[in-house]
């Protein structure tokens, strides 16, 4: 374990010293009763070099308390949230009311998981993901940068679920990724073992069974393509093989009776 960075808030009486092991952790002293800072650090730095397992212990105690250790990065997590020792969260990234984050499991930098949000372990969320109000996402599942995950959506990871039979280990979850991207509506469901292409558009209420292309419009029970979506979201209007985006002015062609690109 080594020293890697110390400072005091400016917006209170606490000093905030960094420490490494595996990943960067922040541990909050009271400083009242030291002279100066450089009195403060001294002392620390000390006390982490040379007592580094009760350092990390009291990290660990204080954790209760409001003080949020950084996973990857510095976050914000409210304090009626929970997020298991171990789970790597990035900078950035907000974690709302009541929601609980399993460990071990990675969430990106900038993401923003709403009220009630639940991620299992072994879970992989990339960058600048957002996940609405009362969404599971579980093991097996894999967001990539920039899914959007309506509210209400749900996830699932086994094929044939039974109580009396139980299917509730990993080998038995099926993977289910969203590519880079991609949005799901409130209250769509996606069942398990599927792939939902770069910048797919999956409508509310939808329930998507099979592979999703990228780029495509899907609708309803079960979810069925429709057409295609721009990656800023609004519907294309293709009447030949290229078509321009009357929002953006993006443009796309077709490569293939099920898949298209944008002409860059």
């Amino acid at each position: 374990m080594g020293l890697a960075s110390s400072k005091r808030s400016a917006a209170s009486d606490r000093f905030t010293l960094r420490i490494e092991k595996d990943r960067a952790t922040t541990v909050d002293f009271d400083s009242n009763g030291f002279v100066d800072d450089q009195d403060l650090e001294r002392v620390l730095r000390s006390f982490v070099l040379d007592c580094p397992e009760r350092a990390l212990r009291l990290w660990q105690s204080n954790r209760s308390s409001g003080i949020i250790g950084g996973g990857m990065g510095d976050y914000f997590k409210h304090e009626s949230a929970y997020v298991d020792e171990g789970a790597a969260i990035g900078s950035g990234t907000k974690i709302w009311h009541f929601s609980h984050i399993s460990s071990p499991c990675t969430i990106g930098q900038n993401c923003s998981l709403g009220q009630n949000v639940f991620v299992a372990k072994h879970v992989t969320i990339g960058n600048g993901v957002k996940i609405q109000n009362n969404v599971s996402v579980y093991e097996g599942v894999v967001l990539e940068d920039h899914v959007f995950c309506g509210p209400s959506m749900v996830f699932t990871n086994v094929k044939t679920p039974r109580s009396a039979f139980p299917r509730n280990t990993a080998e038995d979850y099926l993977e289910t990724r969203v590519c880079y991207g991609a949005s799901i509506g409130a209250n769509a469901t996606i069942v398990c073992g599927v792939r939902v292409g770069q910048w797919a558009f999956i409508g509310a209420g939808s329930v998507v069974t099979k592979d999703v292309p990228d780029y495509a419009l899907i609708v309803g029970v079960p979810g069925r393509q429709v057409g295609w979506a721009c990656e800023c979201g609004l519907a294309l209007k293709f009447s030949a093989e290229r078509c321009h985006c009357d929002e953006c002015g993006r443009e796309y062609m077709r490569t293939g009776e099920f898949t298209i690109r944008r002409i860059e």
